[in-house]
């Protein structure tokens, strides 16, 4: 993703935001294919909004801890 993606990506955002609370509206593309999700129920929209915002915080808590080690389980 480029740098003037992330810029647009970010404009967007208030209005991505008030579409899915206000509206119940959600538009994205999947496999270069745009869907469009109508009449979204409150429950939707609010765990929408949640896994952006979880999104979001793994993101910057990452460029924090780049350095963690992935967790391996063993088994014997």
């Amino acid at each position: 993703m480029r740098s003037h993606e992330r810029k647009q990506g970010l404009l967007k955002t208030p209005l991505l935001i008030w579409n899915i609370l206000a509206r119940g509206y959600y538009p994205f593309v999947y496999d270069q294919m745009p869907i469009h999700m109508h009449k979204m129920r409150w429950r939707k929209r609010f765990n929408l909004l949640k896994s952006g915002a979880n999104l979001i915080h793994r993101r910057l808590k990452l460029h924090r801890h780049h350095s963690c080690p992935i967790p391996n389980q063993v088994q014997i």
